[in-house]
């Protein structure tokens, strides 16, 4: 069962692609380094413009490459670390097609509680991370991203329940500068894994911002884009299938179901990985 949680703590590094950070309550195993390449496509032809579902006069796409990795100090401490590169396109916005470099991110992650060690207990786990802000222009609608260096703090809970079936969940607090709206995220997500190779998931995840701009309203203008409240929940299916014993595919698919200031994208996510 051990091996099983390595397995799906390894799901996280290729599809944190809706929201900035997702923590897991399952830390790598200590000394291995989990490596992922993901490829992310997401395309929308409608936007919530404050709480109003709008047509979009031309699709809205992003297409991102992100590189993470984990590495498992010890039995209770996990480094993980992200860099990426995206393309963005809107055919009516001034700028319609935009690159750069996404936020990338660090954080560390402490494990409070082992399951295998306090069987009648979840794991759970603490995560501060560091978002350190990407290259790209921002005050636009197709804008990678908002532009903005800044920090979140997160707890998640986890219980492998049977050789097939796992729960988690998590949540989080998020700042940012620039005048980015204060974030608070969370989710929860259930896995199966009905062969040894193969583990799926669905999870539900929601970001709210706490505060700002609403898209058209008072003292809202594009180069404020940034400064927008910007909330989503979305619905995500994934499987990853170990190939080898140190490297396994990953896919997934996403949907955004409810939102305010924000695309309602549809998400595909291919990704490789490679333990060490």
């Amino acid at each position: 069962m051990k091996l099983k949680t390595y397995f799906i703590a390894g799901l996280g590094l290729g599809f944190s692609h809706l929201s900035i950070a997702e923590i897991s309550p399952w830390l790598p195993a200590p000394g291995a380094l989990n490596l992922s390449l993901a490829q992310i496509e997401q395309n929308a032809d409608e936007f919530y413009f404050g709480d109003q579902k709008q047509s979009l006069s031309s699709d809205l796409n992003l297409s991102t490459t992100v590189l993470n990795l984990s590495y498992g100090l010890s039995d209770h401490f996990a480094l993980d670390a992200s860099v990426g590169y995206a393309r963005s396109e809107f055919d009516d916005a001034a700028n319609n097609h935009l690159s750069g470099i996404v936020d990338s991110k660090v954080g560390l992650t402490w494990k409070i509680v082992n399951e295998h060690a306090s069987p009648a207990w979840p794991s759970i786990s603490a995560r501060l991370g560091l978002i350190i802000d990407g290259d790209y222009e921002t005050g636009t609608i197709n804008a990678i991203g908002d532009g903005g260096d800044g920090a979140e703090l997160s707890l998640a809970y986890g219980k492998v329940l049977n050789p097939y079936l796992a729960v988690s969940s998590d949540v989080g607090v998020r700042e940012r500068n620039n005048g980015i709206p204060a974030e608070v995220f969370y989710g929860a997500s259930l896995y199966l894994t009905p062969i040894n190779q193969l583990t799926t998931f669905v999870s539900y995840r929601a970001d709210n911002a706490q505060d700002g701009l609403q898209i058209g309203g008072a003292g809202f203008s594009p180069d404020r884009f940034p400064e927008v409240e910007e909330d989503k929940e979305y619905l995500q299916l994934g499987a990853q299938y170990a190939l080898t014993d140190t490297i396994s595919g990953g896919l997934s698919v996403a949907q955004v179901i409810d939102g305010r200031n924000t695309s309602l994208s549809d998400v595909y996510a291919l990704s490789l990985g490679y333990q060490f």
